[in-house]
């Protein structure tokens, strides 16, 4: 059974493991960003296009090497 908040499926726990650059989109929930191999950025999608879309990022290595989170376009 599929729950929807305001036009988005929230019942799918989807976990993405992310070590490269990545843009987000509507089916992306929880990001799990290792950069131990180099800086790369997330950009999130269009905010016009993402009402009421939540993402969980987190950086999962102990290196001092950044995830950089990138809003989209001049947003």
């Amino acid at each position: 059974m599929s729950i929807f908040i305001n036009g988005v499926d929230v019942s799918q726990a989807l976990t993405t493991a992310l070590t490269s650059n990545t843009t987000l989109t509507r089916s992306h929930r929880t990001l799990l960003c290792d950069s131990s191999g180099g800086t790369f950025t997330v950009t999130l999608p269009a905010a016009a296009n993402s009402k009421y879309q939540i993402y969980e990022i987190k950086k999962t290595d102990t290196s001092g090497v950044a995830v950089l989170i990138d809003a989209n376009a001049a947003e």
